[in-house]
């Protein structure tokens, strides 16, 4: 039983891409989990990896059931609660696409798209005023700059960087890497000296935790002006 669901959570998490993720859970028998599926993901389904669940839809007041391999889809902005009712302990995922960021990758594709074109003079279309940052010219007066053009422009300086970073030397990563790892500790030393002393000596002023709690976040001039790219994952080494 046990390398058969493991194989086919190998198998699942093959299959996903970079805006569909996976949330596994597993919960006791005669218990139950109460969720609720945003707006912002779309085609969200559960799929029963153990066990046996009871999937009522409490807006809908449906209930079903489900085995091992069974799944369906969840409707969104809508309660449900998932009750085990096997007499084993379920394991079940669910599987969603965030619609909002796959349209904002829609937009921002849209966009390089676009300022290819024009560089390349093959846009025969003229260039709305709000759109000119694509080309490095500043928004008329008057005009409302564009939002998304202005996050088109963060992500591609976003990507510049990792790319310089990738071609770098290996003594620039490695010195990068080892510059992480140090802000990381320091970070960690200090707010434990610091939540250390609030249990000795009790809770400082709020604007003097303020400043500790800066002081242990500081992470150089130089960590400080890069976008935090890093933040989610590992440095690359």
């Amino acid at each position: 039983m046990s390398s058969r669901f493991e194989a086919s959570s190998c198998e699942l998490e093959s299959q996903l891409d970079g805006h569909t993720d996976a949330v596994f859970i597993a919960d006791f028998p005669g218990l139950h989990l109460e969720n609720f599926v945003s707006e912002d993901l779309g085609n969200t389904s559960l799929r029963v990896l153990r066990g046996e669940v009871l999937v009522e839809l409490v807006e809908q007041n449906v209930n079903r059931s489900l085995r091992e391999g069974d799944g369906m889809q969840l409707p969104a902005g809508q309660y449900h609660k998932v009750h085990t009712v096997s007499p084993e302990p379920s394991c079940y995922m669910y599987l969603y696409i965030n619609t909002t960021a796959v349209t904002l990758e829609r937009n921002l594709t849209r966009l390089r798209e676009l300022r290819d074109r024009l560089r390349n003079g093959t846009e025969t279309e003229p260039l709305p005023p709000e759109l000119r940052p694509l080309l490095g010219e500043p928004v008329p007066n008057g005009v409302t700059a564009d939002p998304l053009v202005a996050t088109f422009l963060r992500w591609e300086q976003r990507l510049e960087q990792q790319n310089r970073r990738r071609e770098a030397g290996l003594a620039p990563r490695l010195l990068r890497f080892l510059r992480r790892k140090f802000y990381l500790f320091r970070r960690s030393a200090l707010m434990t000296l610091i939540s250390l002393r609030n249990l000795a000596l009790g809770r400082p002023p709020p604007e003097q935790l303020a400043r500790e709690v800066t002081f242990a976040n500081w992470r150089g001039e130089e960590e400080e002006g890069r976008p935090e790219d890093g933040a989610g994952g590992d440095p690359e080494l």
